[in-house]
């Protein structure tokens, strides 16, 4: 019998693995702080991985918390490994997010929202990194903003799950401490803290002005508005526990995302991808 090789890789490639003889079904989820902040799907590892690199092998960066030690990518912030120092997942530990042609939320199941009864959290909310150098406050309930997270390939590695609301509810500290990371059209921008590698927002950066001043006025008081979005990571806010919140999921993959960006059309933007 042929054992199965999964093949993985951080977004932008500077690390690409494969895993032999894993079982998926052993992926499980962490609750100490750091890894409420990460997001990341772990997988104990039988065999170690065999890296395929296909730049530059000092782009890996490393980070210590009080319960693990990982690996993550210095480029764009893509945990790849980690090593627990106790409990239940003691030992070394692959982020299943990275594997190509996995869906997350089959491995990241929550309670019925509609079935519990919490009360939203008070604002302002705090929160922060893992290691505390890159900060923010929202000064508007995420209930009010509503919290959407999907599975295209960025936001399956960053865990990212998402409110967006006004820069003027936002107010962040320590943008100094965090690398940002842009791709394809790079309208959009994927900081992470350089330090834990921990992604708190997102930098929305749209189309060249050229292009939005070739649009009809109304799409471009539409780009306009989107641009005054500050996008948070509602992970790494102080005691905020996903499954008490009402999180929209998008289970499409990439589809859509070749159409629009920002509400610009690519026939006006150029071809681009999430």
């Amino acid at each position: 019998m042929t054992e199965t090789v999964l093949q993985g890789n951080c977004h932008c490639g500077s690390y690409r693995f494969e895993l032999s003889g894993a079982d998926l079904k052993h992926t499980s989820t962490c609750a100490c702080k750091h890894c409420s902040k990460a997001g990341c799907l772990w997988l104990p590892l039988s065999t170690e991985l065999v890296y395929r690199s296909t730049q530059d092998d000092h782009n890996i960066a490393s980070y210590r918390s009080e319960n693990l030690e990982k690996e993550f990518c210095d480029v764009c912030g893509t945990t790849i490994t980690a090593e627990h120092f106790a409990g239940s997942l003691r030992g070394r530990v692959v982020n299943v997010r990275c594997l190509l042609q996995l869906n997350p939320f089959d491995y990241d199941i929550r309670p019925d929202f509609n079935l519990l009864h919490i009360l939203p959290p008070q604002v302002p909310i705090a929160g922060s990194c893992d290691c505390g150098k890159v900060k923010v406050q929202l000064l508007q309930s995420p209930e009010e903003l509503a919290i959407r997270e999907d599975n295209c390939s960025i936001c399956t590695r960053n865990a990212w799950v998402g409110a967006y609301p006004s820069k003027s509810q936002v107010v962040l500290t320590g943008k100094e401490n965090t690398q940002d990371y842009s791709f394809d059209r790079k309208f959009n921008g994927f900081p992470f803290c350089k330090t834990c590698g921990i992604h708190v927002y997102q930098n929305l950066y749209g189309p060249p002005q050229y292009i939005i001043e070739r649009m009809p006025e109304a799409r471009q008081q539409a780009v306009r508005r989107m641009l005054d979005i500050q996008p948070i990571n509602v992970r790494v806010l102080d005691n905020f526990v996903l499954s008490n919140h009402n999180v929209a999921r998008e289970d499409d993959g990439t589809e859509g995302y070749e159409t629009t960006v920002l509400g610009v059309a690519v026939a006006e933007a150029g071809p681009t991808s999430k």
